[in-house]
């Protein structure tokens, strides 16, 4: 089953007596992001999300190229770490994370263009910079974003963006169709039909080093690695709902309450929906 890559990494503690750092775009390496105008993205971003999208495969977006400069010398791994409540317009984040500053403020820009400058979203931002071997299973065919009708759920919304960039071997997205649209998402894990019927010679991989822009409807992985090495992968998601897991890294400076839910995936059949991909 397809499960949280993060259940083997401890979280870090960020000291909440320091001043935040407030992301906005001045002194911000400034790109046009007009051409994503026209993606399948851009489309059907303010459509609620629908399982029928998933038959109609599209590459990601490259929002440009960007240099790092400042990567860090220890390991770094956080998990969802809220850094922009929905009716807020500026990113909050921990001093110990100032470093990843270019990098949100070229998938702000994106924002601030699709969104019309309402940004009214969550945000949220991932870092896995260390060894791959403590990654978990991201290296198997999956989506960010999948919206369950299981009653636990919180009822479906705007499909998420997510951006990322990696430091070398980049993301991998594969363009098989995937015709899911009478799953019952209630009872069976996507994942699993994905790694099922995923084809392999429909693989396509991204650039190292480049900002990607794809939503929920994009079937990816991390590229499969026969020896562990070290990878620095950031993703900023732009959520229309609040992820209420526990298992999330703390923002000081934007506290969440305790959640307490059931992990749904933990209830899933372990059979593979056969549905129309064979």
């Amino acid at each position: 089953m397809y499960t949280s890559t993060y259940k083997r990494i401890e979280s870090p503690v960020f000291d909440g007596t320091k001043l935040p750092v407030r992301v906005d775009l001045a002194h911000a390496d400034l790109v046009d992001p007009r051409h994503v105008l026209f993606s399948p993205q851009a489309k059907r971003k303010d459509e609620i999300f629908n399982q029928r999208f998933f038959a109609d495969p599209s590459i990601p977006i490259e929002c440009g190229k960007l240099v790092m400069e400042k990567l860090p010398q220890e390991d770094v791994f956080v998990a969802r770490l809220l850094i922009k409540p929905k009716d807020r317009v500026v990113a909050q984040l921990p001093e110990e994370l100032s470093w990843v500053t270019p990098f949100l403020q070229r998938c702000i820009q994106y924002e601030v263009f699709l969104t019309e400058g309402k940004m009214d979203y969550f945000w949220y931002l991932t870092v896995r910079h260390g060894s791959t071997s403590l990654l978990g299973n991201d290296d198997v065919w999956h989506c960010d974003g999948f919206q369950s009708m299981h009653e636990a759920c919180v009822p479906r919304h705007r499909p998420e963006r997510n951006y990322v960039w990696t430091s070398e071997d980049a993301t991998e997205f594969n363009l098989t169709p995937f015709f899911i649209e009478h799953l019952d998402s209630a009872k069976y894990n996507a994942h699993l039909h994905f790694q099922k019927y995923a084809v392999e010679s429909l693989t396509v991989k991204g650039r190292a080093q480049n900002v990607l822009m794809f939503d929920p409807y994009q079937v990816h992985r991390r590229p499969v690695m026969h020896e562990p090495k070290h990878r620095t992968l950031l993703r900023f998601s732009a959520i229309d709902a609040m992820i209420m897991d526990d298992k999330n890294t703390q923002n000081p400076h934007i506290p969440v309450p305790k959640f307490n839910r059931l992990d749904i995936r933990d209830t899933f059949v372990q059979d593979v929906y056969a549905g129309d991909s064979k």
